[in-house]
Protein backbone atom coordinates (compact mmCIF):
# COMPACT_ATOMS: atom_id res chain seq x y z
CA UNK A 1 0.00 0.00 0.00
CA UNK A 2 1.19 3.51 -0.79
CA UNK A 3 1.36 5.32 2.54
CA UNK A 4 0.85 9.11 2.59
CA UNK A 5 3.78 10.93 4.10
CA UNK A 6 1.60 13.37 6.06
CA UNK A 7 -1.99 14.36 6.71
CA UNK A 8 -1.55 17.67 4.86
CA UNK A 9 -3.16 18.25 1.50
CA UNK A 10 -0.71 17.93 -1.39
CA UNK A 11 -0.96 18.85 -5.05
CA UNK A 12 0.83 17.76 -8.22
CA UNK A 13 0.44 18.61 -11.93
CA UNK A 14 -1.75 16.30 -13.96
CA UNK A 15 -1.62 15.88 -17.74
CA UNK A 16 -4.95 15.24 -19.40
CA UNK A 17 -4.40 13.22 -22.55
CA UNK A 18 -7.80 12.97 -24.17
CA UNK A 19 -9.36 12.09 -21.65
CA UNK A 20 -6.86 10.10 -19.55
CA UNK A 21 -5.41 11.72 -16.38
CA UNK A 22 -1.65 11.12 -16.32
CA UNK A 23 0.38 11.60 -13.14
CA UNK A 24 4.17 11.48 -12.83
CA UNK A 25 5.31 9.05 -10.17
CA UNK A 26 8.88 8.68 -8.91
CA UNK A 27 10.04 5.07 -8.82
CA UNK A 28 13.60 4.24 -7.81
CA UNK A 29 14.82 7.62 -8.98
CA UNK A 30 13.01 7.35 -12.33
CA UNK A 31 9.97 9.34 -13.47
CA UNK A 32 7.08 7.17 -14.66
CA UNK A 33 3.95 8.37 -16.46
CA UNK A 34 1.01 6.48 -14.94
CA UNK A 35 -2.68 6.66 -15.80
CA UNK A 36 -4.65 7.52 -12.66
CA UNK A 37 -7.12 4.69 -13.13
CA UNK A 38 -10.11 4.41 -10.80
CA UNK A 39 -11.12 1.27 -12.68
CA UNK A 40 -7.86 -0.62 -12.02
CA UNK A 41 -7.85 -3.24 -9.27
CA UNK A 42 -4.20 -2.49 -8.44
CA UNK A 43 -1.15 -0.54 -9.56
CA UNK A 44 0.29 -2.20 -12.66
CA UNK A 45 3.58 -1.39 -14.40
CA UNK A 46 4.54 -2.12 -17.97
CA UNK A 47 7.19 -4.82 -18.24
CA UNK A 48 9.55 -2.43 -20.02
CA UNK A 49 9.56 -0.09 -17.00
CA UNK A 50 10.02 -3.05 -14.64
CA UNK A 51 13.12 -4.07 -16.58
CA UNK A 52 14.48 -0.51 -16.48
CA UNK A 53 14.02 -0.46 -12.70
CA UNK A 54 15.59 -3.91 -12.32
CA UNK A 55 12.57 -5.32 -10.49
CA UNK A 56 12.55 -9.01 -9.62
CA UNK A 57 9.38 -10.65 -10.98
CA UNK A 58 7.55 -13.49 -9.29
CA UNK A 59 7.79 -16.99 -10.73
CA UNK A 60 4.05 -17.45 -10.41
CA UNK A 61 1.60 -15.88 -12.86
CA UNK A 62 -1.42 -13.92 -11.58
CA UNK A 63 -4.76 -14.16 -13.43
CA UNK A 64 -6.14 -10.93 -14.82
CA UNK A 65 -8.68 -9.61 -17.29
CA UNK A 66 -9.14 -6.77 -19.73
CA UNK A 67 -12.39 -5.49 -21.18
CA UNK A 68 -13.02 -8.42 -23.53
CA UNK A 69 -10.86 -11.26 -22.31
CA UNK A 70 -7.98 -12.51 -20.17
CA UNK A 71 -4.90 -10.33 -19.93
CA UNK A 72 -1.48 -11.55 -20.89
CA UNK A 73 1.07 -12.79 -18.39
CA UNK A 74 0.92 -10.88 -15.08
CA UNK A 75 3.54 -11.20 -12.35
CA UNK A 76 4.12 -9.65 -8.93
CA UNK A 77 6.99 -7.35 -8.04
CA UNK A 78 8.02 -4.91 -5.31
CA UNK A 79 9.23 -1.33 -5.83
CA UNK A 80 11.54 -0.31 -2.96
CA UNK A 81 10.69 3.41 -3.27
CA UNK A 82 7.44 4.68 -4.84
CA UNK A 83 6.28 8.31 -4.57
CA UNK A 84 3.29 10.24 -5.95
CA UNK A 85 3.04 13.80 -4.70
CA UNK A 86 2.85 13.67 -0.91
CA UNK A 87 2.29 9.91 -0.87
CA UNK A 88 5.39 7.79 -0.42
CA UNK A 89 5.56 4.01 -0.27
CA UNK A 90 8.39 1.70 0.76
CA UNK A 91 8.55 -1.84 -0.56
CA UNK A 92 5.44 -1.12 -2.63
CA UNK A 93 3.79 -4.24 -4.13
CA UNK A 94 2.83 -3.88 -7.79
CA UNK A 95 1.86 -6.07 -10.71
CA UNK A 96 3.76 -6.22 -13.98
CA UNK A 97 2.46 -7.04 -17.45
CA UNK A 98 3.14 -6.23 -21.10
CA UNK A 99 0.64 -3.51 -21.98
CA UNK A 100 -0.47 -3.27 -25.62
CA UNK A 101 1.99 -1.25 -27.69
CA UNK A 102 -0.83 1.22 -28.37
CA UNK A 103 -0.63 2.14 -24.64
CA UNK A 104 1.87 5.04 -24.55
CA UNK A 105 2.40 5.27 -20.76
CA UNK A 106 4.37 3.32 -18.15
CA UNK A 107 1.43 1.75 -16.30
CA UNK A 108 -1.64 2.53 -14.20
CA UNK A 109 -2.06 3.80 -10.65
CA UNK A 110 -4.97 1.87 -9.19
CA UNK A 111 -6.99 0.75 -6.20
CA UNK A 112 -4.14 0.42 -3.68
CA UNK A 113 -3.30 4.11 -4.12
CA UNK A 114 -6.98 5.07 -3.91
CA UNK A 115 -7.41 3.17 -0.64
CA UNK A 116 -4.51 5.07 0.90
CA UNK A 117 -5.35 8.54 -0.45
CA UNK A 118 -8.46 10.57 -1.05
CA UNK A 119 -8.02 12.52 -4.30
CA UNK A 120 -9.49 15.31 -6.36
CA UNK A 121 -8.93 15.28 -10.11
CA UNK A 122 -9.19 18.80 -11.48
CA UNK A 123 -9.45 18.01 -15.18
CA UNK A 124 -9.88 21.59 -16.36
CA UNK A 125 -6.90 22.89 -14.38
CA UNK A 126 -4.60 19.90 -14.86
CA UNK A 127 -4.10 19.32 -11.14
CA UNK A 128 -4.34 16.39 -8.74
CA UNK A 129 -4.99 17.08 -5.05
CA UNK A 130 -4.48 14.37 -2.46
CA UNK A 131 -4.55 13.68 1.24
CA UNK A 132 -4.17 10.64 3.46
CA UNK A 133 -7.42 8.67 3.58
CA UNK A 134 -7.09 8.59 7.38
CA UNK A 135 -6.93 12.41 7.67
CA UNK A 136 -10.62 13.00 8.39
CA UNK A 137 -10.58 16.81 8.20
CA UNK A 138 -8.35 16.82 5.14
CA UNK A 139 -10.68 14.44 3.31
CA UNK A 140 -13.69 16.64 4.07
CA UNK A 141 -11.81 19.71 2.88
CA UNK A 142 -10.73 17.96 -0.31
CA UNK A 143 -14.22 16.69 -1.19
CA UNK A 144 -15.76 20.11 -0.63
CA UNK A 145 -19.16 21.21 0.69
CA UNK A 146 -21.29 19.92 -2.18
CA UNK A 147 -23.47 16.80 -2.22
CA UNK A 148 -21.63 13.48 -2.12
CA UNK A 149 -22.65 10.38 -4.05
CA UNK A 150 -22.40 7.02 -2.31
CA UNK A 151 -19.98 4.48 -3.79
CA UNK A 152 -20.19 0.73 -3.44
CA UNK A 153 -17.05 -1.39 -3.53
CA UNK A 154 -17.58 -4.66 -5.38
CA UNK A 155 -15.72 -7.78 -4.21
CA UNK A 156 -13.50 -7.37 -7.29
CA UNK A 157 -12.34 -3.98 -5.99
CA UNK A 158 -14.30 -1.95 -8.54
CA UNK A 159 -15.90 1.29 -7.33
CA UNK A 160 -19.56 1.49 -8.32
CA UNK A 161 -21.98 4.41 -8.45
CA UNK A 162 -25.68 4.51 -9.30
CA UNK A 163 -26.55 6.10 -12.63
CA UNK A 164 -29.32 6.02 -15.24
CA UNK A 165 -29.18 5.93 -19.05
CA UNK A 166 -32.51 6.68 -20.77
CA UNK A 167 -34.43 5.30 -17.80
CA UNK A 168 -32.20 2.22 -17.38
CA UNK A 169 -30.92 2.50 -13.82
CA UNK A 170 -28.25 0.48 -12.06
CA UNK A 171 -24.70 0.38 -10.76
CA UNK A 172 -21.81 1.48 -12.97
CA UNK A 173 -18.06 1.26 -12.39
CA UNK A 174 -16.27 4.62 -12.25
CA UNK A 175 -13.32 4.32 -14.63
CA UNK A 176 -11.00 7.24 -15.32
CA UNK A 177 -8.78 4.77 -17.21
CA UNK A 178 -11.41 4.15 -19.91
CA UNK A 179 -11.58 6.51 -22.87
CA UNK A 180 -15.25 5.87 -23.65
CA UNK A 181 -18.30 7.68 -22.24
CA UNK A 182 -20.59 4.78 -21.27
CA UNK A 183 -20.30 1.04 -21.85
CA UNK A 184 -23.20 -1.30 -21.08
CA UNK A 185 -22.01 -4.83 -20.42
CA UNK A 186 -22.98 -7.68 -22.72
CA UNK A 187 -25.22 -9.63 -20.27
CA UNK A 188 -27.30 -6.54 -19.45
CA UNK A 189 -27.55 -5.65 -23.14
CA UNK A 190 -28.99 -9.10 -23.85
CA UNK A 191 -31.20 -9.33 -20.78
CA UNK A 192 -32.77 -5.89 -21.26
CA UNK A 193 -32.99 -6.18 -25.09
CA UNK A 194 -31.13 -2.91 -25.45
CA UNK A 195 -30.31 -3.37 -29.12
CA UNK A 196 -34.04 -3.43 -29.78
CA UNK A 197 -34.59 -0.45 -27.53
CA UNK A 198 -32.10 1.82 -29.31
CA UNK A 199 -32.33 0.35 -32.79
CA UNK A 200 -29.39 -0.51 -35.04
CA UNK A 201 -26.07 0.79 -33.84
CA UNK A 202 -22.70 0.94 -35.56
CA UNK A 203 -20.93 -2.37 -34.93
CA UNK A 204 -17.21 -1.72 -34.69
CA UNK A 205 -13.94 -2.12 -32.84
CA UNK A 206 -13.94 0.41 -30.00
CA UNK A 207 -10.51 0.07 -28.43
CA UNK A 208 -7.50 -2.03 -27.49
CA UNK A 209 -6.99 -3.29 -23.92
CA UNK A 210 -4.87 -5.89 -22.16
CA UNK A 211 -7.69 -8.34 -22.99
CA UNK A 212 -7.51 -7.67 -26.74
CA UNK A 213 -9.66 -5.59 -29.09
CA UNK A 214 -13.05 -4.52 -27.73
CA UNK A 215 -16.10 -4.58 -30.03
CA UNK A 216 -19.51 -3.03 -29.48
CA UNK A 217 -22.60 -1.63 -31.12
CA UNK A 218 -22.34 2.15 -30.71
CA UNK A 219 -25.51 4.20 -30.22
CA UNK A 220 -26.49 7.59 -28.82
CA UNK A 221 -28.66 7.76 -25.75
CA UNK A 222 -30.83 10.75 -24.96
CA UNK A 223 -29.33 11.38 -21.54
CA UNK A 224 -27.13 10.04 -18.74
CA UNK A 225 -28.18 10.93 -15.21
CA UNK A 226 -25.34 10.80 -12.69
CA UNK A 227 -26.20 12.12 -9.26
CA UNK A 228 -28.11 15.32 -9.87
CA UNK A 229 -26.38 15.92 -13.20
CA UNK A 230 -27.92 15.33 -16.63
CA UNK A 231 -25.57 14.85 -19.58
CA UNK A 232 -27.16 15.03 -23.01
CA UNK A 233 -26.63 12.67 -25.95
CA UNK A 234 -23.74 10.52 -24.70
CA UNK A 235 -22.33 7.79 -26.91
CA UNK A 236 -23.14 4.37 -25.42
CA UNK A 237 -21.29 1.20 -26.34
CA UNK A 238 -23.38 -1.98 -26.20
CA UNK A 239 -20.63 -4.48 -25.55
CA UNK A 240 -20.22 -7.68 -27.58
CA UNK A 241 -17.73 -9.18 -25.12
CA UNK A 242 -17.92 -12.88 -24.28
CA UNK A 243 -15.20 -12.75 -21.65
CA UNK A 244 -13.45 -10.18 -19.48
CA UNK A 245 -14.84 -7.25 -17.53
CA UNK A 246 -17.43 -6.28 -20.15
CA UNK A 247 -18.96 -9.77 -19.97
CA UNK A 248 -19.77 -9.56 -16.26
CA UNK A 249 -23.35 -9.47 -15.01
CA UNK A 250 -22.36 -8.25 -11.55
CA UNK A 251 -23.21 -4.65 -12.44
CA UNK A 252 -24.71 -2.79 -15.37
CA UNK A 253 -21.83 -1.06 -17.08
CA UNK A 254 -18.92 1.35 -17.02
CA UNK A 255 -18.70 5.17 -16.91
CA UNK A 256 -15.45 6.30 -18.49
CA UNK A 257 -13.23 9.30 -18.91
CA UNK A 258 -15.28 10.96 -21.64
CA UNK A 259 -17.96 11.55 -18.98
CA UNK A 260 -15.71 12.06 -15.97
CA UNK A 261 -13.48 14.70 -17.61
CA UNK A 262 -16.49 17.04 -17.51
CA UNK A 263 -16.25 17.27 -13.72
CA UNK A 264 -13.98 18.29 -10.92
CA UNK A 265 -13.92 14.78 -9.42
CA UNK A 266 -13.36 14.14 -5.72
CA UNK A 267 -13.00 10.54 -4.57
CA UNK A 268 -12.68 9.08 -1.08
CA UNK A 269 -12.71 5.38 -1.87
CA UNK A 270 -12.12 4.29 1.72
CA UNK A 271 -15.25 6.17 2.81
CA UNK A 272 -17.31 5.31 -0.28
CA UNK A 273 -17.91 8.91 -1.34
CA UNK A 274 -17.76 10.66 -4.72
CA UNK A 275 -17.99 14.41 -5.38
CA UNK A 276 -18.78 15.71 -8.87
CA UNK A 277 -18.66 19.42 -9.70
CA UNK A 278 -19.29 20.33 -13.37
CA UNK A 279 -16.42 22.14 -15.06
CA UNK A 280 -16.19 24.16 -18.29
CA UNK A 281 -16.39 20.99 -20.41
CA UNK A 282 -19.71 19.89 -18.93
CA UNK A 283 -21.89 21.10 -21.80
CA UNK A 284 -19.63 19.93 -24.63
CA UNK A 285 -21.10 17.55 -27.19
CA UNK A 286 -19.98 13.95 -26.83
CA UNK A 287 -17.72 12.92 -29.72
CA UNK A 288 -18.63 9.74 -31.57
CA UNK A 289 -16.46 7.50 -33.75
CA UNK A 290 -15.38 9.49 -36.79
CA UNK A 291 -12.84 7.47 -38.80
CA UNK A 292 -14.13 3.90 -39.14
CA UNK A 293 -10.93 1.91 -38.69
CA UNK A 294 -8.60 0.58 -36.04
CA UNK A 295 -4.88 -0.01 -36.23
CA UNK A 296 -2.42 -2.12 -34.25
CA UNK A 297 1.17 -1.40 -33.33
CA UNK A 298 3.16 -4.47 -34.38
CA UNK A 299 6.38 -3.31 -32.76
CA UNK A 300 7.73 -2.28 -36.16
CA UNK A 301 4.88 -0.40 -37.83
CA UNK A 302 1.32 0.86 -37.36
CA UNK A 303 -0.92 -1.41 -39.43
CA UNK A 304 -4.61 -1.18 -40.26
CA UNK A 305 -6.38 -4.07 -38.47
CA UNK A 306 -10.10 -3.47 -39.13
CA UNK A 307 -12.04 -1.19 -41.48
CA UNK A 308 -15.73 -0.40 -41.10
CA UNK A 309 -17.50 -1.03 -44.41
CA UNK A 310 -19.49 2.23 -44.51
CA UNK A 311 -17.04 4.49 -42.72
CA UNK A 312 -14.77 7.31 -43.86
CA UNK A 313 -11.70 5.05 -43.93
CA UNK A 314 -13.35 2.63 -46.37
CA UNK A 315 -14.52 5.54 -48.52
CA UNK A 316 -10.92 6.79 -48.65
CA UNK A 317 -9.68 3.40 -49.84
CA UNK A 318 -8.01 2.25 -46.63
CA UNK A 319 -7.66 -1.54 -46.42
CA UNK A 320 -6.77 -4.10 -43.75
CA UNK A 321 -3.02 -4.67 -43.79
CA UNK A 322 -2.08 -1.19 -45.01
CA UNK A 323 0.93 0.20 -43.15
CA UNK A 324 0.48 3.77 -41.89
CA UNK A 325 3.57 5.91 -42.48
CA UNK A 326 2.42 9.54 -42.13
CA UNK A 327 -0.52 11.48 -40.76
CA UNK A 328 -0.98 15.05 -41.99
CA UNK A 329 2.66 15.09 -43.11
CA UNK A 330 4.00 13.81 -39.77
CA UNK A 331 5.96 10.54 -39.91
CA UNK A 332 4.50 7.84 -37.66
CA UNK A 333 5.58 4.35 -36.76
CA UNK A 334 5.78 2.00 -33.80
CA UNK A 335 5.16 3.78 -30.46
CA UNK A 336 3.93 6.88 -32.33
CA UNK A 337 0.23 6.09 -32.53
CA UNK A 338 -0.92 8.95 -30.28
CA UNK A 339 -0.45 11.51 -33.03
CA UNK A 340 -2.67 9.40 -35.28
CA UNK A 341 -5.32 9.03 -32.56
CA UNK A 342 -5.33 12.79 -32.00
CA UNK A 343 -5.72 13.52 -35.71
CA UNK A 344 -8.66 11.15 -36.00
CA UNK A 345 -10.51 12.94 -33.18
CA UNK A 346 -10.59 16.26 -35.05
CA UNK A 347 -13.93 17.92 -35.76
CA UNK A 348 -16.36 16.30 -38.24
CA UNK A 349 -15.61 17.48 -41.77
CA UNK A 350 -11.87 17.68 -41.11
CA UNK A 351 -9.61 16.04 -43.71
CA UNK A 352 -6.96 13.64 -42.40
CA UNK A 353 -4.17 12.94 -44.87
CA UNK A 354 -2.55 9.54 -44.52
CA UNK A 355 0.45 8.14 -46.33
CA UNK A 356 0.14 4.36 -46.41
CA UNK A 357 2.06 1.48 -47.97
CA UNK A 358 -0.61 1.50 -50.70
CA UNK A 359 -0.27 5.22 -51.38
CA UNK A 360 -1.80 8.48 -50.08
CA UNK A 361 -5.32 8.44 -48.65
CA UNK A 362 -7.50 11.32 -47.41
CA UNK A 363 -10.25 10.65 -44.87
CA UNK A 364 -13.03 13.15 -44.30
CA UNK A 365 -14.10 12.66 -40.71
CA UNK A 366 -17.81 12.43 -39.91
CA UNK A 367 -19.89 11.40 -36.95
CA UNK A 368 -21.01 7.82 -37.50
CA UNK A 369 -23.32 7.67 -34.47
Amino acid sequence: MVLPAASDLWQVPLRIEDPYPIVTARLQGHDAALVLDTGADATVLDVRLARLLGLALSDGVVPGSGGSGPSGEIRRAVVPHFAVGGAVGREQPVYVTAFPREFPWDGVLGADFLRACAIRIRYAEGLLDGVAATAWQGVRQLLGPGPLLPLRRHASGKLLVEAEVDGIAGWFSIDTGAGQAVTLFAPAVQRLALRTRWGPGVRMATGVTTGGVDHADCVRAQALRLGGHLLQRPVVELSLARAGLFATDAWLGNIGGEVLRRFDLGLAASEGRLALTPNAAFGEAFPGPRAGFIWRDTGQVLQVAEVLADGPAAAAGLRVGDVLREVNGLPIGSAQGWALRTALRAAPGSPVRLLTSAGPRTLILREMV
